[in-house]
């Protein structure tokens, strides 16, 4: 185990997808990486009102969620000074060239295509817990 995957258990984590499905698949990949903290939001609007409740060290989110986006709960971040620390993960079911794109004309530098891994989580995890905020 690498010294930031030792760390992962202190770290909290916040899962937004409108699929419970996805949200628990993920919750469990997580936990079973050693996360401890995870919490889950169904959508953009609850997603945002936990993250300014509570904070959130990463969190993964669907790009493609009724009434606010991915990309709009990112945007949302970026521009709210509390948040800006909050590592972000895309999650996608989209990989077209175009949607890469338009998440990197964004600034979004992570994302994950589903169908997803348990190594691809961890090795992004490592990624984004590596890097200063």
């Amino acid at each position: 185990m690498s010294k930031i995957e030792k760390i992962f258990e202190s770290k909290k984590i916040l899962i937004v997808d409108d699929e419970s499905f996805m949200r628990t698949v993920l919750n469990g990949i997580v936990k079973h990486i050693g996360f401890k903290a995870v919490s889950e939001a169904r959508d953009g609007k609850s997603a945002l009102d936990m993250l300014k409740a509570k904070s959130f060290d990463v969190c993964f989110c669907d790009w493609e969620m009724p009434g606010m986006s991915g990309l709009e709960v990112f945007e949302e971040l970026k521009n709210t000074d509390e948040l800006k620390g909050v590592k972000f993960i895309m999650v996608t079911g989209n990989i077209a060239a175009d949607k890469v794109k338009e998440a990197i004309d964004h600034g979004i530098t992570e994302y994950i295509a589903k169908p997803f891994n348990e190594d691809i989580i961890r090795q992004k995890l490592v990624k984004v817990l590596s890097q200063s905020s």
